[in-house]
């Protein structure tokens, strides 16, 4: 009879427990749904972006950006792994698509960093193939 009072007291914390356990997760699931979602045209306008194609890259590569603000002292920097920049490209438009002869770089990993205003908004890699 004690064992049955202890089994059962038991499985009663268990199954609290594990009530608890999913309504936490139902309320977690429940905030997920209810954050907004931006529209592709809303995220743009807001995030700027930038596409780095071919990658890897033999002969040439193409930098598409797209940028929240208006460009101000914006570049596409090129860095090899130790942080040296070894290109820097002119963005002079708030859409612009700049094309860079790979040739001109060793094979391996570089960073391609978007900055404008003097902050970094996006670092890409890129590697180039030979």
């Amino acid at each position: 009879m004690v064992r049955t009072a202890i089994f059962n007291f038991y499985n009663s914390m268990v199954m609290r427990k594990m009530v608890l356990l999913l309504l936490s997760i139902a309320s977690f699931m429940h905030e997920v749904h209810a954050l907004p979602n931006f529209d592709d045209a809303t995220d743009r306008a807001v995030h700027p972006s930038q596409k780095v194609y071919p990658n890897p890259a033999s002969n040439y590569v193409v930098f598409e950006v797209d940028l929240a603000a208006e460009p101000k002292g914006c570049f596409i920097l090129i860095q090899d792994i130790a942080g040296r920049v070894l290109k820097q490209l002119i963005v002079s438009a708030k859409e612009q698509q700049l094309v860079l002869d790979s040739r001109e770089f060793a094979p391996g990993t570089y960073s391609v960093l978007l900055q404008n205003h003097g902050a970094t908004l996006q670092t890409k890699k890129l590697v180039i193939r030979q």
